[in-house]
């Protein structure tokens, strides 16, 4: 926060690749796997998606959990119901994140709330689409979600959800077209970044800390494999 002068939002993926360039660079013989959730996800698959075949060979793998892969579906999901109660605070937190960046970046890309956002579409209308380049908050969701990229993806890539999750509706999973490489879990319950079962009544609580574990285990034998053998 400190350094960045314009505004983070869901499509930033070259700040990404910025990280993966930089990592390759300090550890050249290290393979990279990236590991998104909700926000990241959506950036890790959308930089995926844009780099296509022309992916480096160090990025080993990708795994997106609770993408909002279709930002303006998400927007439209959380105005219904219960759901109203995350929107509402993710405004409030964008707002309060603002307060602090100027306080840290005097001179930071930075514009008026008037009038005051209530809900994310309207955070993102008067002060991320403008400010990050967007024509406007129609334009910035649809070039920033990564529903758009699923199906150029070449890197083995796992996106994991929930059929709960109050952000991220299914139907958004149901209605993309994903590449040969890229395997969708669906899970039955988890909400948003959920995933944790009750204390006692499931001996792998922890569900989701130990298919991120599983996922990156099984991409570095699969890749060692593939290496001794085209040796």
């Amino acid at each position: 926060m400190a350094l960045a002068r314009h505004p983070l939002h869901a499509g930033r993926s070259e700040d990404l690749a910025a990280v993966i360039n930089y990592v390759h660079r300090e550890c050249p013989g290290c393979s990279i796997h990236v590991v998104g959730f909700s926000m990241g996800a959506n950036i890790a698959l959308k930089l995926a998606g844009e780099l296509g075949a022309d992916a480096p060979s160090h990025l080993a793998s990708v795994m997106a959990i609770s993408p909002p892969i279709d930002l303006a579906m998400c927007t439209s999901n959380m105005h219904r119901g219960l759901n109203r109660f995350y929107d509402q605070r993710f405004v409030r937190s964008l707002v309060r994140h603002i307060g602090q960046q100027i306080t840290a970046v005097p001179d930071a890309l930075s514009r008026p709330l008037v009038p005051h956002p209530r809900r994310l579409v309207d955070f993102d209308s008067l002060f991320t689409a403008p400010l990050a380049g967007f024509a406007d908050v129609h334009d910035y969701y649809a070039r920033a979600s990564s529903n758009s990229v699923l199906s150029r993806i070449a890197v083995p890539t796992l996106i994991v959800t929930a059929a709960t999750d109050p952000i991220v509706p299914a139907a958004s999973f149901e209605r993309a077209t994903y590449s040969p490489t890229t395997q969708l879990v669906i899970a039955p319950c988890g909400g948003h970044l959920g995933f944790i079962a009750m204390r006692g009544h499931d001996s792998d609580r922890r569900w989701l800390d130990w298919r991120v574990v599983e996922w990156v285990q099984s991409r570095s034998s699969q890749q060692t494999a593939h290496g001794n053998h085209s040796n």
